[in-house]
């Protein structure tokens, strides 16, 4: 057997040799044909993922821009961004990960759970034990049965688990490293511009008819219970300072635990809630929101996060959210719309403000 090659080159071989060059030439050109093919299969991979990611996002994103609401824009995009680059191999190594891993051992009622969580895994932290056994078709002691399975004590520790891998969680330590050393004209210039541009973006994209109805039903409630933990407490010492002022009886809450469980447990669906809610969210905040819903008690959440709302399994709420990539929660623009709340409240309550507003002046005089 002849193969001519360019330049009148010959290779000879005979039959039996032909099979065992093939075999050398394969061997040969097995490592660089792998180290070629390799990253083109998991550029294959990513921009399948990616795909999905963008149109997924696509839409929102040009309705928004359409809309010109430029901070539900950029926290579309920068959805998009983290779920792209951060959830997906978050997941990988979470319960997530786990439950998939593990779907062929599920009894067919666990398959459903399992199948339902996989295709809502973002909608569980709201949920309770019944409501997800309700979508899975299923009942409670499989949903039980189903968490233990995968290495959780109950129903409570598996969500508690995906509440904690998908909270909004801010890192000090790494943002203060990305922080200019030296605080200079400079630097407060670039904050004082900042903060002026959230005020502005903020005031433009404010929901008037939202914060009328929050005062609505601020005024109607016959307790007003005011909730935030670690630094979001600010927001709840300015509010409960206020309130009473204004003639509204006021419960704030500090507390967590069993302190906070024996705050509310008076509480009435004639009661309001107001939860203030921002990076790191914390367990109790899950808690008394479920607590306040299962009541029948209106709850509105004041956060800087479409997601932690949704986590929350709240729709009523604000995004307060500033540009500021500080190690603390900036509670600058969070005053600003408390202060517009309270002048809102004075509207609704003209006479009964005026009344609060001269005895407390008399006390002080006194």
């Amino acid at each position: 057997m002849h193969f001519v090659v360019k330049k009148k080159l010959e290779i000879c071989a005979n039959t039996g040799e032909f099979g065992s060059l093939c075999k050398s030439i394969f061997k040969a050109g097995l490592a660089p044909f792998g180290l070629a093919l390799t990253p083109n299969i998991s550029l294959v991979i990513i921009n399948l993922i990616l795909q999905g990611v963008g149109n997924g996002s696509q839409p929102l994103m040009s309705k928004y821009y359409g809309e010109k609401r430029t901070n539900d824009l950029t926290e579309a995009k920068h959805m998009a961004y983290t779920f792209a680059i951060i959830y997906l191999p978050y997941y990988s190594d979470k319960l997530y990960d786990k439950i998939i891993d593990k779907l062929d051992s599920f009894s067919s009622g666990q398959q459903k759970v399992a199948k339902y969580i996989v295709d809502n895994y973002s909608e569980i932290p709201a949920m309770s034990c019944k409501e997800l056994a309700g979508h899975s078709h299923v009942s409670s002691s499989m949903v039980v049965r189903f968490a233990k399975h995968i290495g959780c004590s109950g129903f409570l520790q598996m969500r508690d688990q995906i509440r904690s891998e998908l909270g909004n969680v801010r890192r000090p330590y790494s943002i203060s490293l990305s922080m200019p050393e030296k605080v200079d004209d400079n630097l407060i210039g670039q904050y004082l511009q900042k903060i002026g541009n959230d005020i502005k973006v903020f005031t433009q994209d404010m929901d008037l008819k939202l914060i009328e109805k929050l005062a609505s039903d601020i005024a109607g409630a016959d307790t007003v219970y005011l909730f935030g933990i670690g630094g979001d407490r600010i927001i709840v010492q300015y509010l409960s300072n206020y309130f009473p002022l204004l003639g509204i009886k006021t419960a704030a809450i500090f507390e967590e635990g069993l302190g906070m469980k024996q705050k509310i447990m008076n509480m009435t669906p004639d009661d309001f809630l107001i939860v203030a809610s921002f990076p790191n969210v914390q367990r109790d905040e899950f808690w008394i929101t479920d607590f306040a819903r299962k009541n029948g008690t209106g709850v509105f959440l004041i956060t800087d996060s479409d997601i932690t709302a949704r986590y929350h399994g709240i729709s009523n709420y604000i995004k307060v959210k500033n540009s500021l990539n500080t190690f603390y929660n900036s509670c600058i623009l969070s005053m600003y719309f408390c202060d517009i709340l309270l002048m809102k409240l004075r509207e609704k309550m003209p006479e009964k403000s005026r009344k609060c507003l001269k005895r407390y002046e008399e006390i002080l005089e006194l």
